[in-house]
Order: structure tokens, then sequence, then C-alpha cells
């Protein structure tokens, strides 16, 4: 019936608009400026249609397209109005847009042939009422009825390692992260999924859905009846979407944090980009609450230093990267160090220039401790869990990476047996053990000196903690927080002018000779 009434709508609103083409619909309107990240101005020609305003870019605009375009619209608002107060918005109608089609607040970015063909309306009905991504495509699909395979969709969710996916995570409607047939299923999820909470619950439930409360008794619908859980369910709720030319996908948190994601080498699923999301959230939450509770009187330093936005940028950087604390921006080259590299931000050490002799290592253990002392990330214990398999070899071929990863889970199981499941890896345990195999095997350790060379007006000496590796660092300084407190430490890091002995009563290398002399995986 739907179909009916949006083609009859359609065919009077041509047969208007032709009537009155000469009085013409458009006329000049506000110049368009820089919304957000959409970075084009222009002249408009513009219209309106009950609560919907449709802008022509002067180089996009002829008559009779931009006739017919109105026509369409028109029809198509008198389909979603049917289903609640519509709030106002604005179509433009670009040439092309930077980065296809795009929502930004109340505004839609488009050509005049996606709203012909109709593809632009699950970002209309975003616009429209404000919506998520998935009811945006939800909504849409069900109003212009869609087809949706249920069978299809039934044999999908048999399998319980595609239950991320219910998530409805944006990044499933992303061509940068999510394959064909990820993109498919998510869109008719999307519709299905909309229909089931129509008939069942009603519109206004619709609008102010949460999916998970829906989702069990929707694949029951379907005759998928196994469990469904979301170890993640909540958490991002608050945060909203939208993309530019650089970034397929940005997210911002209720708190004001920008991610401005893109597929790296180990976040290039929807699953990986929405857990490394989700564990960074858990991760801050645990480390400060952590801190609370063992170095009170610095707890507080550590969340106003965290409360201001921060704005994090990834990009192929080698998997390298790098935090900056003044300008309040993260530099993320690999998903894994997310949380290391935040910690930075909470808990940035003074240490000034560097010069030579400086004890920067603190700079990484102090991170590195708090990384993984108060949280086990989902998305580093997945890597570690694979990384411990028999027979796991970062090139397949190469013998001496075989051999490496054996006497690594050798190390390990010295200490405990090897993980059955990705919640039993114990990090901190991995990368020690990773330490000791590769001093057993006569391998050479990347120190922090590798890392900070060169940096500032002169070179960084190999003394003072900066011979260490990152995993040794956190080592070091688990020893010495064991001994003197996470306060003590903590005061050695951030306040500026303390020395080492000043800190433990002891010179650096006593206290390294003691500790390696006394030193266990699990101290």
């Amino acid at each position: 019936m739907r179909r009916w009434l949006s083609l009859l709508l359609l065919l009077l609103m041509l047969l208007l608009s032709t009537a009155c083409a000469e009085a013409s619909l458009f006329t000049s309107g506000e110049p368009h400026t820089s919304h957000l990240d959409y970075r084009q101005y222009f002249n408009t020609m513009t219209a309106c249609t009950g609560v919907c305003t449709i802008s022509f870019a002067q180089d996009a605009y002829d008559g009779d397209t931009a006739t017919q375009v109105y026509a369409q619209i028109a029809a198509d608002e008198a389909v979603l109005s049917d289903l609640g107060e519509m709030q106002p918005h604005t179509v433009y109608v670009v040439k092309k847009p930077l980065a296809g089609m795009q929502r930004i607040g109340g505004a839609i970015y488009c050509t005049a042939a996606q709203v012909l063909d109709g593809s632009y309306r699950s970002w209309l009905a975003e616009a429209a009422f404000g919506l998520e991504r998935w009811q945006g495509v939800g909504l849409a699909g069900w109003a212009f009825a869609e087809p949706v395979d249920e069978a299809a969709l039934a044999s999908w969710y048999q399998s319980d390692d595609r239950d991320d996916m219910l998530s409805l995570f944006p990044a499933y409607f992303v061509e940068a992260f999510a394959n064909d047939a990820e993109q498919r299923m998510a869109r008719q999820t999307a519709i299905s999924l909309t229909a089931y909470i129509m008939d069942t619950a009603g519109t206004e439930a619709f609008f102010q859905a949460e999916p998970s409360v829906y989702i069990p008794g929707w694949l029951a619908s379907l005759g998928v009846t196994r469990p469904y859980t979301d170890p993640y369910d909540g958490l991002l709720l608050e945060y909203t979407y939208t993309h530019n030319q650089f970034y397929p996908l940005i997210a911002t948190s209720p708190k004001g944090d920008v991610f401005k994601l893109t597929p790296l080498f180990d976040m290039s699923t929807p699953a990986q980009v929405r857990t490394a999301l989700c564990d960074l959230e858990l991760a801050v939450d645990a480390i400060l609450a952590g801190v609370q509770q063992d170095a009170p009187d610095w707890y507080p330093v550590l969340a106003k230093n965290y409360e201001g936005p921060i704005t994090y940028e990834f990009g192929e950087n080698n998997g390298y990267s790098i935090t900056y604390f003044d300008n309040r921006r993260v530099m993320v080259g690999s998903a894994a160090t997310l949380i290391h590299e935040t910690t930075h931000m909470m808990a940035p050490c003074q240490v000034g220039r560097i010069s030579r002799y400086m004890d920067q290592w603190k700079v990484e253990a102090v991170a590195e401790h708090l990384t993984h002392a108060y949280y086990n990330g989902r998305l580093e214990q997945a890597e570690l869990f694979a990384q411990m398999q028999p027979g796991y070899s970062v090139w397949a071929e190469d013998p001496a990476e075989k051999e490496f990863y054996e006497q690594l889970r050798d190390v390990y199981m010295r200490c405990a047996p090897l993980p059955e499941t990705l919640c039993d890896v114990d990090s901190t345990l991995f990368w020690r053990s990773a330490v000791v195999a590769k001093a057993e095997m006569g391998i050479q350790l990347n120190s922090v000196v590798i890392v900070y060379a060169g940096a500032g007006s002169a070179s960084l000496d190999a003394v003072n903690g900066n011979e260490l590796s990152y995993t040794e660092a956190e080592w070091l300084a688990s020893w010495l927080i064991n001994r003197h407190g996470l306060s003590t430490f903590l005061h050695y890091c951030m306040d500026e002018g303390v020395t080492f002995e000043d800190a433990f009563g002891m010179p650096y290398q006593t206290a390294k000779e003691e500790w390696l002399e006394s030193r266990s995986l699990l101290d």
C-alpha cells in the first residue's frame, strides 16, 4: 500500500510540477557554508516542501532535473510524514558529494541521480527523524517496501560468530570496513528488525529502540533459537557518527572525543573497530578506578588530564602511534596502541626537553603499567591468543619465527597453562615471556632509545632506564610499585625534578641489579 501511495503521489507531483514549471519552484537561496567536515561553499537554488528544504548547488542546478527531484522528495516526504513528526531538515543536491552520500546533523548531501533512484532515502529518514544509521536504513527499507530474504537472514545468524553484526554498529554499513555480503546482510537485518519492532511494539518504540532488547525475539521469529549475548551492549549508545572525504567513519563520544577512523591492519573489520572503541571505554574506567584505589592522591590528576576532548586520528604509520598532550591529539597507527596512547594523555610525565642522560624510560613505563595492570583488552587478547596457538608464525614458512613462538609458549607455561579462550590470556605474562624467550635465544630487544633517538636537540643515551625495552620498562615499574606503591612511582614520573634516587632511595643501577636478580614473570 505504501509503495502505491508513493507512486501515486509521485505521478501527481510530476503533473503538477510540469504545469507550474514556468512559475519555477526554485529561487536563489542562502549560500551554503561549511558544516563540520563538509568543506564546500556554494550558492544555492532553493525550494521547500513541508519541513524539508531542497537546495541545489548552482553548478548542479538544471530546471527540468530540479523539478523531477522536487517531485521525488515531496512524494518520499509524504510517505515518511505518516510515521511521525519530522524535524526540519535539508537535502543539498550537489554535482559530486566529497565523501559520497553524507548526513551531518539535519543536512544530507547527495546527487540528483541518488534522489531519483531512491538510494538517498535512508539518509533522508535519518535526517528527518534524527535516527541512528541502522534506524535510517531500516525505516526507509520498511517504509518503501524493500524486499527482505528472511530465510537468508536465518541461515546467516545460525552461526554465533556473526553476533557482533547484531550490534548494528555503523561500520557494518560502510564499504571501507565491511565487504559486500556483510553490508547486504546488515541492511537486511536493519529492515527486518525494524519491521519486527513496528509490528510488536509500534512506531514510537522503534524511534526509541535499543536493538538488543528486541533481538532475541526477532531471532526467534526467524527460527534462530540459540542464545544471544553482547559483551559490549550499551557501551556506545551515546556516540554519534559521520564521515568525510578523508575518514570513512568518524565517531564522537559523549565526552567530545573524536575518533577519525580508517582501516588499519589490526582494525580492518567492523567488529574490530567496535571492539577497539569499547575496549578504550572499559579500559579508561578500569584504569581510573585502579588509580583511585591504589594511588588516591593521584586520581584527581589523571581524571583531570583525561577530562577534556581528545582527537584520535587513525592512519597507516607502520604501526607507530604518538600522543601530543598539549594539543589533545593522538596519532594512531595501530588499534593495539589506542589504550597505551590514551594513558600518555592521562599521565604525561614531566620530562621537559629530551636531553642526554634523562630517564625517558619512565614515560613508557607508566603507560605500559597502567595499560596492562587494570584491564585486559579483548582486541589484544585476540591477537595474543592467536600467537600462542601451536605452529603460529607471522611468516608461515620462517623456521626462526616458529622457533621463537615455541620458545615463548614454553616460557609462558612456566607460570600458567596455555589459554583455552581469549579471556584466559594474561597479556602481561605474554609480553614478559616474549622478553625472556628472546633473551634465551639471543635475540636483540628494541630499547626506549630507539624510539626517542634524535628527539629534540640531543640524542638519548642508553642509560638510566633508556636501554630497556617497553616490556622491560613495565616490568621494572611493576617491581618498584610492588615495593614502594603506585603513588611513589607516579610521583617520580609526574613531578618534574624528582630523581629516581629521590623517589626510591637508591640509584637506578642498584635498583636494576636487584630487579634482575630477584625478578619473576609474575612480579
